[in-house]
């Protein structure tokens, strides 16, 4: 009886498990072990074998057979791969499929969740995806079987998709320019100390039953908070609903003891005067038909389609490099939980580090550098030895560097497309970005073909990245596009 993480109490001790487990090399094997000779339980009881000793004459080296159960270490006794033995090469793919599933939710879901916010708003999709994913993770902790967790894995994902990026736009339309790289980073942040925060839960309850509930229901408690905020006063007036609009900034202004006068009410262009819209206006916004034909007419153009292609790519090429190092992150040597909880604490001070590069420098710079900086790392942590001091130093260099890109392709991602469809093409980009996050998980299984080959991947597709990332218009202190016109002279020299 063998398992990953086997106790010493298996067959008889370290002693006895020389004699009834394989080895590679000083490894015990987890899935073998060798066949009892005949009779030799019998022997044993009558006395030929002191107890708790598991002498060679028990076992025939000379056949080796599969392990019926397995022991665990405490840390893994309540784990999905105890549970439902997921512990030998032919089914281990099983728990990385897990991490896969719920990105093929994520995947699919994000294209409704961007439709769904520039169609009925901000606010309303991050209510109702908060409420339903809650709901379905609490009923994935009551999974009988991998099926039926697998499901709800990916119901879960698929309602809550947008809840981020539904917060991050709602915040960032909130603000004005000078402030939306604050807003997204407030945002990073607490995205960054929940990791953190999983990660000491997962350390502290080892059943992964009760870490799904001890998460899932206190996000109900987030709801009292989402019920009383108010709608993108952005989209608000893309809808020409400017009489709301106009209630919440004035609502706000109250609250910061602001007076509002003429000049500000023209500088946020949300007064009420905005019903009378000029008949080129009215022309453009009956043509586009709502959502979907907002989409069609911002395709037809080639510099925003080009932009969208572009953005696709350098979504994907973060997510892979963001969530595979995350991942691979506990192959490492030394505690997983612990290695897990560094790689993703390091996220807060890049995070504050990204606020004064992009406000210095802008986001096109900051997002090639850390891309190419992150690529970087990952080749140089393969020609350090194992258990250097000096990996895991280079392993978290690699992990700030890609936090902060990520945290720039999103504000970035959000100011490069019109009000009308901007949650639509985040939604679009993140869902190719999904790509790459489906493939990280199987990352761990390509280090048995060669230990090299899943950071080579993550070097050459973050390299790449950086390099296309220079075709980006710079768009630091600019004002948020609000129409196709708009978006496209971002860049323009008289722009």
């Amino acid at each position: 009886m063998s398992g990953p993480g086997v106790r010493g109490a298996v067959a008889g001790g370290a002693r006895g498990r020389v004699h009834a487990v394989p080895h590679d090399g000083a490894a015990p094997r987890s899935c073998d072990r060798y066949a009892p000779v005949a009779h030799a339980g019998a022997r044993r009881l009558n006395g030929t074998a002191a107890p708790g000793d598991c002498p060679r004459t028990l076992f025939s080296d000379a056949e080796v057979v599969r392990c019926q159960d397995w022991v665990f270490e405490p840390g893994q006794m309540h784990s999905i791969a105890s549970e439902w033995n997921i512990t030998c090469d032919e089914n281990k793919w099983q728990l990385s499929i897990v991490g896969t599933v719920n990105n093929i939710g994520l995947f699919c879901g994000l294209p409704f969740a961007g439709f769904w916010s520039d169609r009925f708003g901000r606010k309303s999709l991050l209510f109702w995806s908060w409420a339903v994913t809650c709901c379905m993770g609490i009923i994935r902790s009551f999974s009988t079987n991998l099926m039926m967790m697998l499901t709800f894995e990916f119901l879960d994902a698929f309602f809550g998709a947008g809840v981020f990026s539904a917060g991050f736009i709602l915040a960032l339309e909130f603000v004005g320019p000078d402030k939306r790289v604050l807003a997204g980073t407030v945002l990073n942040l607490f995205y960054s100390a929940g990791q953190v925060l999983l990660g000491v839960v997962a350390w502290l309850v080892f059943d992964w039953r009760w870490l799904l509930r001890s998460i899932y229901v206190p996000g109900f408690l987030c709801l009292l908070l989402l019920w009383p905020a108010p709608e993108s006063v952005r989209w608000l007036a893309s809808k020409g609903r400017y009489a709301e609009a106009d209630t919440i900034i004035r609502k706000v202004a109250k609250f910061n003891r602001i007076v509002i006068n003429e000049a500000l009410e023209d500088r946020v262009d949300l007064v009420q005067s905005q019903k009378d819209l000029d008949c080129q206006d009215k022309k453009s916004v009956k043509n586009e038909g709502g959502t979907a034909g907002a989409l069609l007419a911002t395709f037809k153009s080639k510099r925003l389609l080009l932009r969208f292609i572009n953005c696709s790519y350098c979504w994907m090429a973060n997510t892979f490099v963001y969530y595979g190092l995350s991942l691979n992150s506990v192959a490492m040597a030394g505690n997983d939980y612990l290695n897990f909880i560094l790689v993703t604490l390091i996220e807060l001070p890049a995070l504050l580090v990204q606020l004064w590069l992009m406000n210095l420098f802008g986001r096109r710079s900051c997002l090639a550098s850390t891309m190419i900086i992150a690529s970087a790392c990952c080749i140089s942590f393969l020609a350090i030895p194992d258990a250097a001091p000096g990996q895991l130093a280079v392993f978290l260099v690699g992990k700030f560097s890609i936090t902060i890109s990520f945290a720039v392709i999103y504000v970035y991602t959000a100011e490069l497309f019109p009000t009308n469809v901007r949650h639509s093409l985040l939604g679009y980009c993140s869902m190719f970005g999904r790509v790459g996050s489906m493939l990280a998980p199987q990352t761990p299984l390509l280090a048995t073909i060669s230990k090299s080959l899943p950071l080579t991947l993550f070097a050459v597709s973050s390299i790449i990245g950086g390099l296309f990332s220079l075709f980006f218009p710079e768009t630091k202190d600019k004002s948020l596009p609000d129409s196709i016109k708009e978006a496209e002279e971002i860049g323009n020299s008289t722009h």
